[in-house]
């Protein structure tokens, strides 16, 4: 039969655990999709780290007591406790819909009896199965109904093998940082505005500096995040998210001013919106390295420079 199987995590390595799943659910039967993967904050239970969470849709010759059985065994095997009911936990695997009719029995109802009312559960299922039951009408049908929820897309189906470092992100980082830098000498003294590019280019390098050296083995030029990297929410970090690119923006405005060069200001300009576009790239990355940079994000609002954007 084909049933569709919704996972999710908020304890310990979590983008591995869910790798782990899909790798052991694939010994009982053929693979057919897997969805992208996503974010949530945890429904109901008390209060915990955010999930990520993901839709297999799986072809398998066994029935659902089987199933439900060898998904208890892999979450047994993530070392899943059940202390707690919507508690936190390593593994969550749920039997969510099937090409059947609705089954009911004592431990298991198919389709799942809560699975409309969960956008973390619909969207990834409507993206591998638009027409899979939901109890209530298709997938694809009952999206509209839990938009109102937090759930973020991180990173497309293929999560599960791995997740780009982003390498051409920091080529083009490198290129433009110099292209402007280097307009700033060639097209200079348009005007004079030394009194204001002089604070800030000490600026820009003093903030971009302390940024780095708070976060001293976690650092590196890669929109993906060091493996067991910390999050780091102190010194610079407490005011903005990303305070080395801020900081390289300010300083690349302040060089402009001081060289007196309207061409670089302007790539200054653009240069903030590269570092836009990375830093986006890179907190969905981030979102799925730390459970509990969803609630980072509202608490630092600025993004780029601190107090500003």
């Amino acid at each position: 039969m084909q049933v569709a199987v919704g996972l999710g995590s908020n304890l310990g390595d979590r983008l591995n655990l869910l790798r782990q799943a899909v790798d052991q659910l694939g010994q009982h039967g053929e693979i057919l999709a897997v969805s992208s993967l996503y974010r949530s904050e945890p429904v109901g239970g008390p209060e915990q780290a955010d999930f990520l969470n993901a839709v297999i849709v799986l072809e398998t010759d066994l029935d659902f007591p089987m199933l439900l059985g060898a998904c208890q065994h892999i979450e047994a095997s993530a070392d899943r406790m059940r202390d707690e009911r919507w508690g936190p936990r390593t593994l969550d695997l749920d039997i969510l819909t099937a090409a059947t009719p609705p089954y009911v029995s004592e431990t298991l109802t198919v389709p799942h009896e809560r699975l409309a009312e969960r956008r973390f559960a619909v969207e990834p299922l409507a993206e591998v199965w638009p027409d899979a039951a939901t109890g209530s009408g298709t997938a694809r049908s009952k999206l509209d109904d839990v938009r109102g929820q937090s759930v973020d897309r991180l990173a497309g189906p293929g999560w599960q093998v791995a997740l780009s470092k982003g390498v051409w992100w920091v080529t083009a980082q490198v290129v433009l940082l110099i292209l402007v830098a280097g307009v700033a000498f060639r097209y200079s003294e348009s005007f004079d505005a030394r009194w204001i590019g002089v604070p800030l280019l000490v600026g820009g390098v003093t903030l971009a500096a302390r940024a780095m050296q708070v976060l001293g083995s976690s650092l590196t030029p890669f929109p993906q995040p060091l493996e067991g990297a910390a999050m780091i929410s102190s010194g610079p970090y407490g005011l903005v998210r990303h305070p080395i690119y801020g900081g390289l923006i300010i300083s690349l405005a302040g060089l402009a001013l001081f060289m007196g060069s309207w061409i670089a200001l302007a790539g200054s300009v653009a240069v903030g919106g590269f570092f836009w576009l990375k830093s986006s790239f890179e907190e969905r990355r981030l979102l799925v390295a730390h459970s509990r940079y969803r609630r980072y994000m509202d608490e630092v609002p600025k993004r780029l420079i601190p107090f500003i954007v």
